[in-house]
């Protein structure tokens, strides 16, 4: 699930290892119509009404690598906060839990932190 404030968006892209020099985008989404809602997760119905492969993700998510889920209105162009997550995070994820973005307290990349889904709606846009 990601968050999005203001605006739309058009799609979703996963990364591993961003921001570094053997960076690559393993999966590309496009959400059949414009995501406006202030929450979204690519398991939505299939199209038109829910999203689509572009570029599928191939292979398994590997415990080495930090992964980058980004979302855009235009393609590069990130519009809403990134997720970094490794494998260890998703599998501690349970029901009605969240992986969220939360601030840095020393100004650097956001901290992934794990949190109930009525503090996500909380916390939403603050």
């Amino acid at each position: 699930m990601s968050q999005a404030c203001r605006g739309e968006l058009l799609g979703a892209t996963l990364i591993e290892d961003a921001n570094t020099d053997t960076s690559r985008h393993i999966g590309n989404w496009r959400a059949g119509a414009p995501v406006t809602k202030l929450a979204w997760s690519l398991q939505q119905p299939s199209p038109p009404y829910g999203w689509s492969v572009w570029n599928p993700a191939s292979e398994q998510l590997s415990p080495q690598h930090v992964y980058t889920l980004v979302a855009w209105r235009e393609l590069n162009v990130t519009n809403a906060a990134p997720l970094d997550f490794t494998t260890a995070d998703l599998s501690a994820l349970k029901a009605g839990q969240v992986l969220v973005s939360a601030p840095d307290a020393a100004g650097g990349r956001p901290k992934t932190t794990l949190v109930s889904t009525e503090e996500f709606a909380r916390r939403a846009c603050k």
